[in-house]
């Protein structure tokens, strides 16, 4: 079932990226469950499915954005990633994520108290390069920060997540598609990475 899923999904892609060459493209890549869904939608003021399961979101939505300076653009979210994927679906599963290397920019979205996001931040970016999707600068978006206080208070973090990823990675992005904290910086951003240097 999944393998015709994501045959769907490059046939999909296929027709869709010959109608949009002319638009610059930043596509969103990440883990199942890191909030790319509810970010899209706040980035785009989209509907997509929000859902907490495996492959709720197969086809790579797009949708036109504004952005100040730049004018339209196009922001793709593409299938998330899942840990242990069977072996006979890796092919595929890539191959769906083809969209990136025609992207502009990467946004590399991580659930920043999610405990396994160090590996899945290194898969992402194996996986990418991998697909030869090298070339496009990438942003680190450090999602899901309103959680933390919560998990904090319930015991479920050791140490601060969010100050340890920017000691890391100085300039990720920290960001709640929920409460839209972040959003606009993630924007600025993007603006200056698609205006290049000055």
């Amino acid at each position: 079932k999944l393998k015709k899923q994501l045959e769907r999904v490059r046939a999909h892609r296929s027709l869709v990226r010959r109608g949009r060459d002319k638009l610059p493209l930043v596509s969103m890549v990440g883990y199942t469950n890191a909030g790319k869904s509810s970010l899209f939608n706040s980035l785009t003021a989209a509907n997509v499915l929000v859902a907490d399961q495996l492959f709720a979101t197969l086809d790579p939505t797009i949708r036109k954005m504004e952005l100040a300076g730049i004018g339209t653009v196009l922001l793709s979210d593409t299938v998330g990633f899942i840990s242990n994927l069977p072996h006979h679906l890796v092919a595929s599963f890539k191959s769906t994520l083809e969209e990136t290397i025609c992207a502009h920019v990467l946004l590399v979205v991580l659930d920043v108290g999610d405990r396994n996001a160090p590996e899945q931040f290194e898969t992402v970016r194996a996986v990418l390069d991998e697909i030869d999707a090298r070339a496009q600068p990438r942003v680190l978006v450090l999602n899901k920060v309103d959680t933390l206080t919560e998990m904090r208070q319930r015991g479920l973090l050791e140490g601060d997540p969010l100050e340890t990823w920017l000691e890391r990675i100085p300039d990720a992005i920290p960001v709640s598609a929920k409460t839209g904290e972040g959003l606009e910086s993630l924007a600025e951003r993007v603006i200056e990475l698609m205006k290049g240097p000055v």
